[in-house]
C-alpha cells in the first residue's frame, strides 16, 4: 500500500488492484482452456523466460560485487585519442569568467579590476567575488555557449560573443553581468576530452562489465566441466 494514500483513496486503490488481480487470473484461466500446448512449445517458453530472469538477475547482481569501476586518465585518454573521429562539436563551448553582481556593490575600481591584463588585479576582482556572488564562473570548465547566453536577460545576450577575451561588463536595472571568454571551440571542431569524459566512461565500463561476465560465465562452465556435471554427445 502506498504510505500516502488517505482512507477513501486507499479503499480505491484495494478495489483496483483487486479487480486487475481477479481480471488477470480469469483470462489466464480461459486462455490455458481454450489453448492447446500439446508440442510444449509454450511451457519451454516460459521455462526458457524463467532462466533468462534469473541469469539476468545474477548476473546484474554479480556486476555490482565485482565489477572494478575505477578509471584511469590514462585509460581515458587513451580511448579518446583512438576514437577523436567520434567526438565533433555540435555547438559552440567557452570556457567563461562569469559574475553577477547587484548594482550597488559595483563600483569603477572594481571594473577596472576585472577588465585589467594584470593577475594580481584580477586576483582581487575574485576575492571580491567570492564574498559578494551567488552566481559565477572562472573559466575552469566548458559549457556550451548558448547555455551562458541563457544566464544573461534576453535583452542582454544578444551583445555577448565567442571572442569576448578580453572582457565585457552589461547592465540591466538590478545587476551588472562581467563575461570574459578565456577559451573557446567552434561547433564542427574536435570535442575537448572533459565534454566526452562521462561517454567515454560509460563505454570503458559497459566494456569491462562484457568481460567481466565473460570470464565468469567460462568459468563457470570449466568448474563444470572439471567436477564432470555435466556430459556432452554429438
Amino acid at each position: 500500500m502506498p504510505s500516502n494514500l488517505n482512507g477513501k483513496d486507499s479503499i480505491t486503490f484495494i478495489k483496483t488492484y483487486v479487480d486487475n488481480w481477479v481480471r488477470s487470473k480469469l483470462l489466464y484461466q480461459i486462455a490455458t482452456s481454450k489453448i492447446s500446448d500439446s508440442d510444449g512449445s509454450l511451457e519451454e517458453q516460459v521455462d526458457r523466460f524463467r532462466e533468462d530472469l534469473y541469469i539476468n538477475k545474477f548476473e546484474q547482481l554479480f556486476s555490482q560485487q565485482k565489477l572494478d569501476t575505477v578509471l584511469t586518465q590514462t585509460e581515458i585518454d587513451a580511448y579518446y585519442n583512438k576514437h577523436k573521429q567520434d567526438y565533433i562539436l555540435m555547438y559552440d563551448v567557452v570556457k567563461p569568467v562569469f559574475v553577477v553582481l547587484e548594482k550597488n556593490k559595483v563600483s569603477a575600481k572594481l571594473k577596472k579590476q576585472f577588465l585589467s591584463s594584470d593577475p594580481d588585479m584580477f586576483d582581487i576582482f575574485k576575492d571580491f567575488t567570492f564574498e559578494n556572488s551567488s552566481k559565477f564562473y572562472f573559466g575552469n570548465q566548458w559549457i556550451a555557449f548558448d547555455l551562458l547566453k541563457q544566464e544573461i536577460p534576453t535583452s542582454l545576450s544578444e551583445s555577448i560573443s565567442i571572442s569576448d577575451s578580453k572582457g565585457k561588463i552589461l547592465e540591466d536595472s538590478t545587476s551588472y553581468y562581467f563575461i570574459k571568454i578565456t577559451s573557446q571551440i567552434t561547433a564542427g571542431s574536435q570535442k575537448p576530452k572533459e565534454l566526452a569524459y562521462e561517454e567515454i566512461a560509460k563505454i570503458l565500463l559497459h566494456k569491462r562489465k562484457i568481460e567481466l561476465l565473460k570470464s565468469m560465465r567460462n568459468k563457470v562452465y570449466q568448474d563444470a566441466l572439471h567436477k564432470e556435471q555435466f556430459e556432452v554427445y554429438y
